[in-house]
């Protein structure tokens, strides 16, 4: 067990899923989480735990954010065996997107990125590489501008969700959000219940 863990009430088969660690390799760079610190790299690996025959796929920047999202939803997922985390560090590309596809193309999979605005573009972003669909986004000062299948729409800032953009365009993605209650990520809202 990690000591920092334990201090975060994460739960002993959580950290064991995990390896029991705080640093996490990407390949050739590390996420690095301490007291007061946490360090994701924005890299072209990405970080892998669980079964390659997991039903469901844990998809988030951090690994980190994965450990806190099963700490505090730890009653939703009884058994651990099927459920794979991946990581794909602070600036998700199609070509890790492509990899997690093809590693995991017939699972579910949940995307946990952060409840702003870079977060839910992240969201769509990242939804839309699972199933092979390019899509464009560009902010504009009050809204978004998206791209995809040859049509472009408008969608305000408070507006943007992966809901509302499979809704303007009428997608069905293998994909659903979670997003954590009063805080920006699960790992804000793990360090806030901790203190």
């Amino acid at each position: 067990m990690v000591p920092l863990l334990n201090k975060l009430g994460v739960p002993l088969e959580v950290q064991q899923f995990f390896g029991c660690r705080v640093r996490f390799d990407f390949g050739s760079d590390a996420e690095l989480f301490d007291e007061g610190f946490h360090y994701v790299p924005a890299t072209s690996g990405i970080c892998r735990f669980g079964l390659p025959t997991a039903r469901l796929v844990i998809l988030c920047c951090s690994v980190m954010e994965a450990i806190a999202y099963l700490t505090l939803k730890r009653h939703r997922y009884p058994d651990l065996g099927a459920v794979a985390c991946v990581a794909v560090g602070s600036l998700p590309s199609v070509l890790q997107i492509d990899e997690v596809r093809s590693k995991y193309g017939k699972c579910k999979f949940i995307l946990l990125f952060g409840d702003d605005l870079t977060g839910k573009a992240m969201d769509i972003f990242v939804a839309c590489a699972i199933i092979g669909l390019a899509v464009g986004l560009k902010l504009k000062p009050e809204h978004i501008l998206i791209t995809c299948n040859g049509r472009s729409m408008v969608l305000l800032h408070e507006k943007l969700s992966l809901h509302a953009f499979q809704q303007m365009f009428g997608i069905r993605t293998l994909c659903r959000t979670d997003k954590a209650r009063g805080n920006n990520t699960f790992l804000l809202q793990l360090l806030g219940t901790a203190s």
